[in-house]
């Protein structure tokens, strides 16, 4: 789904403010190839990044929110990614509002090296100074949602949903026939509280982040989930 739609398709209407859309990876690395992948992600998309970031209004609450474009380099993670990520969550501890988040991620940005591994310490601690201020953090898993952005953030959220299908693992499916000796079947991963589908999800996290007692949201989940 294109991350317009995505995110058309959890807030109120009308009320998405993207901020620093500006933002831009530069190949600091001189990686490469680098250079040329960032206009044509750029051309392609539209966007200046992988990330999509800003505040909104679901369910008649203020809400601090980011949404990942996989079709700017797999939604991978680099410097600028990273930055809106944190950001996110900053605005969430000044405003004390929630976050919401829907990852669309490969992982890392691999021609930005080790800066890129970097956010994932960065995204981590912003989102511990957020928890103090004790709103939920609501995270939607969609289709990959891998390495970087689970272990940074996304595995880290109060209440998980994923989209039925979604891969959800730290390592891709090559990665893992090359260093296991059997392959793995799918299984739902002991992190995730519900796999629900696209057309409930709007209506379970309306219900969810206007009750914010945890203790609740097992109902509200029961109802809108699927079987696996």
């Amino acid at each position: 789904m294109p991350v317009n739609e995505r995110i058309t398709s959890l807030v109120d209407e009308g009320s998405f403010v993207e901020l620093d859309s500006e933002l831009r990876s530069i190949n600091m690395l001189e990686f490469p190839g680098y250079s040329k992948g960032l206009r044509e992600a750029v051309k392609a998309t539209g966007r200046n990044d992988a990330v999509v970031r800003g505040h909104a209004v679901v369910g008649g609450l203020s809400v601090a929110m980011a949404a990942f474009d996989f079709g700017f380099i797999g939604g991978s993670i680099g410097c600028v990614a990273g930055e809106k990520i944190a950001r996110t969550f900053e605005l969430g501890t000044e405003c004390g509002w929630p976050v919401l988040i829907v990852t669309a991620s490969g992982g890392a940005r691999v021609q930005e090296g080790l800066f890129a591994l970097m956010q994932v310490a960065k995204m981590i601690a912003t989102r511990g100074r957020f928890r103090n201020c004790g709103k939920p953090f609501v995270c939607v898993l969609t289709d990959p949602s891998m390495a970087g952005a689970l272990i940074s953030f996304a595995a880290s959220a109060d209440l998980v949903v994923a989209e039925p299908e979604a891969r959800i693992s730290f390592a891709g499916q090559r990665v893992r026939r090359d260093t296991e000796e059997e392959h793995l079947a799918s299984v739902r991963p002991s992190g995730v509280h519900a796999i629900v589908p696209r057309r409930h999800l709007r209506g379970l996290i309306r219900s969810c982040l206007r009750d914010e007692s945890q203790g609740s949201w097992a109902q509200e989940l029961r109802k809108h989930e699927i079987p696996v």
